[in-house]
């Protein structure tokens, strides 16, 4: 199995289904792929736009490993691609790469099992964004506990 296969496997306990939250600014999700990112995807491949509630499985395997998996990995090995796969999906790229260059402040170069470190400094940063979330939002709070186990998941992630 590939690092893409199992970070995928791992970020699809979160994002499987259908979901149509009033409190999720994403709006209609399957598979944590929004109706907006869907049609992007369908007219980038200049295919006629449906609704995500159509997606199949090699549309979202596709979907994430171009936008999500390839934008935040290369160069990059387990585990430290896996979390950074996570938040990219969970949060955006921008967000995800964000969240490495403020891992990068607390993890020296010389760092033993440097991916392993950064990874976990990048879980560090990843739960303070969501209780600022929540700080910021009141109404996200509702997710916050769903956001803080993903993230000690993640942690866990980094252990195998």
């Amino acid at each position: 199995m590939t690092d893409f296969e199992r970070a995928l496997k791992a970020t699809l306990v979160y994002e499987g289904g259908l979901s149509n939250n009033s409190a999720d600014p994403g709006g209609l999700t399957n598979f944590g792929i929004t109706q907006a990112s869907f049609w992007h995807y369908l007219s980038d491949k200049g295919l006629p736009l449906r609704s995500v509630k159509t997606i199949t499985g090699t549309e979202v395997r596709d979907i994430y490993q171009t936008r999500y998996w390839d934008p935040v990995t290369q160069g990059r090995t387990w585990p430290l691609n896996a979390v950074l796969f996570d938040v990219a999906v969970n949060s955006g790229v921008g967000t995800a790469l964000w969240m490495l260059e403020q891992a990068k402040q607390t993890v020296p170069p010389t760092a033993p099992n440097r991916m392993k470190a950064l990874a976990l400094a990048v879980c560090d940063v990843r739960q303070q964004f969501f209780k600022d979330i929540v700080k910021r939002r009141p109404l996200s709070a509702v997710f916050l506990t769903g956001w803080l186990r993903r993230v000690n998941e993640q942690r866990a992630l980094c252990q195998t």
